[in-house]
């Protein structure tokens, strides 16, 4: 995968946003589209990183590097498709710098683990700066902890955290956290700056990074226009445990396989006709049928439609996660789909949601005018002009420049870039996404659940969220399932930094200097390079395979011989803690490989009372805490904004923005 990030001005109609690489997970195929790397510290711009380096007492060096990062043309597809060229996989190997080395870099850096440029294998290319870690030596003294101020993080993933930077008050401030020199306020609710008062606007401008190239619903499990102008049976809320009633108003389980949802009456959609359980039966025959994106979980379900506002699904074992599973298939018109074929859906909507959509171009926006038919509540604002950019970077300038009233997933670099803007609000919270570095347990030196233990020993993950997203990331504490997803307890966190005992468990297993390969993709270099650093400083040799997304999926259906491997995680749809799980014994070569797990996972996923269930996750939780099978990091913040007197902006949902609360005074 190319580490490209585009440093084009804003993009116009007619003026696409390069495409992004596709989601690995079979339940989510907009996930991995780039979305959640553009949030990701890799991409700090160059001042930022700079900047970020000298508070901290930290250098950066400026060296000639392999093709990478946002001016990098060389790697931009649609420049060599111009050129005639076939783009080819890269990878990129960098081998933490040796004690010897290290010893005659600068004594600071060692603090945090990072250290700019020094000691990395490129290939001969473009001109850049990057973070990259600076090995200990071989001594056992362990290295100074971090000495940079930590904040807290809130733990709610529901909260957000507000840079107010000027405007009117924020709607309930309930703390203060600096940040780099930047006052954050956590506020409850929904983003934006306006009391709800008086007149309001006609339209708004909403522009986003997240791509657009398809309007087709059963393409996409989770994006802005599949909630603006299309209804799943329910929708999942801040409640992982309550879903949102949408199309369908009640739902029961006369036993543990069978589901009979009650469907909304007097629901049309944007072409007039009537939505019936017609709809719904076909929606799911058709996306099994396609091979669309859902249609994995759709595996042992059949359904009916018993009359026309009723539909039965069964299944073939019990599955407490139907809810689930249902909330990430929106309905499409049968008569109409049947009459213009799946191609028009492509670049058109006709949907049950609150609004209709015109003007679509692929990869550049749409325009969102509020659903006189809609069967709830009118949208707070008649017209949304929804505009791409091509990178986080783009984005930011543009709400920088007053062009838009919400910015949607600008990405770290962002609360500084802005931190000068009088009439921005940036918001930076958890909206879903986390790291999930998986150990290899079938090979030395991970098949010795000590020398886990001492890899989640030598990893400071406070020093990591603050040096890499401004403080704003959340621990993954000692389990999969991060806070408000169900499945988290509060009794499971993770072990302290302690790089003294990590020493101390590898020199009692003979692992001084027992060579590791951390491998991912290459958009998330830095995270690797600051990981690589502290393993280093508690004795483990490391080195660091970044690899283009072509080799990355591969390892991650197939399987690799990599010692630790960023597998990457969303709960893109869903709230549960089956997500992660569902990933930790895959694969044609799982890394882990262990039948007492199994028969842990597989009684989650037949419990269907929600307290028993619960009960169950967090017992799988605490076994794979106990065995240390995953490298504990954290979860990666996600960066909004919104300009002066703007309000009901939710960024809690991550690469999808639901509109239809979203305001502007005037």
């Amino acid at each position: 995968m190319s580490t490209r990030t585009a440093s084009a001005a804003a993009s116009t109609r007619g003026s696409p946003a390069p495409a992004n690489p596709s989601d690995p997970h079979p339940s989510e195929q907009e996930h991995h589209d780039g979305r959640r790397r553009r949030s990701h510290p890799s991409y700090l711009p160059r001042r930022f990183a700079s900047r970020r380096c000298r508070a901290h007492g930290l250098r950066t060096d400026q060296r000639t590097v392999g093709p990478q990062g946002p001016h990098d043309h060389a790697r931009d597809p649609s420049r060599a498709e111009r050129r005639g060229r076939p783009r080819r996989p890269r990878r990129r190997t960098t081998r933490c710098r040796p004690a010897a080395e290290a010893r005659r870099g600068a004594q600071g850096a060692r603090r945090t683990g990072l250290r700019g440029g020094a000691g990395l294998r490129h290939p001969r290319g473009s001109r850049t700066r990057t973070l990259t870690p600076a090995s200990s030596s071989r001594s056992t003294a362990p290295p100074a902890p971090l000495t940079v101020p930590l904040h807290p993080i809130n733990q709610e993933h529901h909260v957000s955290r507000a840079h107010r930077i000027a405007g009117p008050r924020l709607l309930t401030s309930t703390a203060v956290l600096l940040v780099g020199g930047l006052t954050l306020s956590a506020c409850a609710g929904a983003a934006g700056g306006s009391d709800g008062s008086g007149a309001t606007a006609e339209s708004i401008v909403v522009g986003t990074s997240t791509t657009l190239n398809n309007l087709n619903p059963l393409e996409s499990q989770y994006s802005t226009t599949v909630f603006a102008s299309y209804d799943s049976l329910v929708r999942l809320g801040d409640d992982p445990a309550v879903p949102e009633a949408r199309l369908a108003t009640e739902w029961t389980n006369p036993d543990d396989s069978t589901w009979v949802f009650t469907l909304r009456e007097g629901v049309t959609f944007h072409d007039g006709s009537d939505f019936t359980a017609e709809d719904v039966v076909f929606t799911l025959d058709e996306t099994v049928a396609g091979s669309y994106s859902a249609a994995p979980l759709l595996e042992n379900l059949t359904w009916e439609a018993t009359d026309d506002y009723t539909v039965t699904i069964t299944t073939a074992e019990p599955d407490p996660l139907v809810l689930t599973k249902m909330s990430q298939v929106y309905i499409v018109p049968s008569d109409a789909w049947a009459e213009l074929g799946a191609e028009a859906f492509s670049s058109e909507v006709i949907g049950t949601g609150s609004y209709t959509a015109s003007d679509f171009v692929a990869g550049s926006g749409i325009t969102f005018t509020a659903f006189d038919g809609f069967w709830g509540d009118a949208p707070a604002t008649p017209t949304i002009d929804y505009r791409v950019y091509a990178d986080p970077t783009s984005l930011a300038s543009a709400i920088e420049a007053g062009e838009l009233d919400v910015a949607h997933q600008m990405g770290v670099p962002a609360i500084e870039t802005l931190s000068g803007n009088t009439d921005v609000t940036v918001f930076g919270e958890w909206s879903g996404n986390q790291n999930f570095f998986q150990l290899n347990t079938q090979k030395a030196p991970f098949d010795n659940v000590e020398v886990r233990e001492a890899a989640n020993l030598a990893i400071d993950v406070d020093g990591l969220i603050e040096a890499l997203t401004a403080g704003q990331g959340v621990k993954e504490d000692g389990q999969l399932p991060m806070p408000g997803i169900f499945g988290h307890t509060d009794e499971i966190t993770r072990p302290d930094y302690d790089p003294e005992a990590a020493r101390a468990l590898l020199e009692k297993n003979d692992a001084v200097g027992a060579e590791v390969t951390i491998m991912g993709l290459s958009a998330y270099s830095t995270l690797y390079e600051a990981i690589g650093a502290q393993l280093e400083a508690a004795g483990f040799a490391v080195t660091i395979d970044a690899v283009e997304t072509t080799v990355w999926l591969q390892a991650f259906g197939n399987g690799t011989d990599a010692d630790i491997f960023y597998r990457g995680m969303s709960y893109v749809g869903t709230r549960d803690a089956d997500r992660p799980f569902s990933f930790v014994s895959t694969t044609a070569r799982p890394m882990v490989v262990d039948p007492e797990w199994d028969a842990l996972y597989a009684a989650t996923k037949t419990a269907i009372d929600p307290a028993v269930r619960e009960g169950l996750l967090v017992e799988a939780s605490q076994y794979l805490a106990d065995q240390s099978y995953i490298l504990w990091t954290y979860g990666a913040p996600t960066v909004g904004a919104t300009g002066a007197n703007v309000s009901g902006v939710d960024f809690s949902t991550g690469i999808a923005i639901v509109l239809d609360t979203i305001v502007k005074s005037e």
